[in-house]
C-alpha cells in the first residue's frame, strides 16, 4: 500500500477517509532508520521517452545508481494541510494556470501535480577534516503529500485522510495527517542518485546522504512563499518547529 500511494496516486484511491485535524500544527521529521536500512547500489536502465528522462534529465540507457527510501513522519499535533491542486494552480477555475500561487507544477508525463519544495536529497562526498563537498542533488524534484502509513503508536490504519494526487481533471487532497508518514520507496522513478553521470561524477569513497523536509529556500519568480521562519527563509508548509527537518547518514561508496 505504502509503494502505491508513493507513486502519486490520483483520485482512484479515494478522497478523505479520516477526520481532518487542524487544531494545532505540524511537526515534520526525517525518519533516519528507514533511510538507514534502505540504501542500496544497482542499476537503472532508463528507456528513452520515459517519464524518468522527460521530467528527471535521466540520459537513456543504464546507470549506477544509489537507491533508497525516504519517510517523513508528521509527528505534530496536527495535520499538514495542503488540500486541492486545482485550487492552487487555477484559483479561478477558468483553465488558465496564469493565476496560479506557485505551489504546484503539472507534470504532464504523469498526469499529475507536483508539490514543490517538500524535500531535497543531497549526496555530499567527505573531505579531509570532516569538510563537506558539492553535493550530488538525487533526480526527484516532485512530490504528492499522502497519508502513505500509520508512523506514531496507536494510529488507527484507516484513519488516513489525505491519498489523492489530483490531475487536470479530477479534484485532489494533499496533506500529511498527525501520526502517518508520507512515504517515497527505493524503486520509484527517479528515487536515487546517478552515481556515473558525466557531468557530475560520484567516485567511490566516503560520503553522507542528507534528506531535508520541507526545507528552506529562496523563491525565484515563480515560487510562493507561503511561510517565513524565523530566518527569514520560506517554507511551504507551517510548523511547531524547524530544528528536526533533517536526517543524514554516512556510507561508504565501493568501487563499481
Amino acid at each position: 500500500m505504502a509503494t502505491l500511494l508513493a507513486a502519486c496516486s490520483d483520485s482512484s484511491t479515494g478522497g478523505d477517509h479520516g477526520i481532518p485535524d487542524l487544531d494545532g500544527l505540524a511537526n515534520f521529521v526525517v525518519d533516519s532508520a528507514r533511510l538507514a536500512s534502505s540504501w542500496t547500489i544497482g542499476s537503472d536502465q532508463v528507456e528513452a521517452g520515459s517519464c524518468t528522462s522527460i521530467e528527471y534529465g535521466v540520459t537513456p540507457g543504464f546507470h549506477r545508481v544509489l537507491r533508497f527510501s525516504v519517510s517523513t513522519p508528521n509527528i505534530g499535533d496536527a495535520d499538514a494541510y495542503v488540500g486541492d491542486p486545482l485550487a492552487h494552480i487555477d484559483p479561478n477555475h477558468d483553465g488558465n494556470f496564469s493565476d496560479t500561487d506557485g505551489l504546484f507544477e503539472y507534470a504532464p508525463c504523469h498526469n499529475h501535480f507536483h508539490y514543490k519544495h517538500y524535500a531535497t536529497y543531497e549526496l555530499l562526498p567527505l573531505l579531509e577534516g570532516g569538510a563537506l563537498g558539492t553535493p550530488n542533488f538525487a533526480r526527484k524534484r516532485g512530490f504528492c503529500l499522502d497519508d502513505s502509513e500509520p508512523f506514531l503508536p496507536g494510529v488507527d490504519a484507516q484513519s488516513w485522510v489525505y491519498r489523492s494526487c489530483g490531475t487536470l481533471t479530477e479534484h485532489g487532497n494533499q496533506g500529511v495527517h498527525a501520526g502517518w508518514t508520507d512515504l517515497y520507496v527505493r524503486t520509484l522513478p527517479g528515487q536515487y542518485f546517478v552515481l556515473d553521470d558525466p557531468a557530475q561524477p560520484t567516485p567511490p569513497g566516503e560520503y553522507l546522504i542528507r534528506i531535508t523536509v520541507n526545507p528552506p529556500y529562496l523563491p525565484d519568480s515563480t515560487d510562493a512563499c507561503p511561510v517565513r521562519d524565523e530566518q527569514n527563509f520560506c517554507r511551504v508548509l507551517r510548523e511547531s518547529s524547524y530544528t528536526d527537518n533533517v536526517a543524514t547518514l554516512r556510507i561508504t561508496l565501493p568501487d563499481p
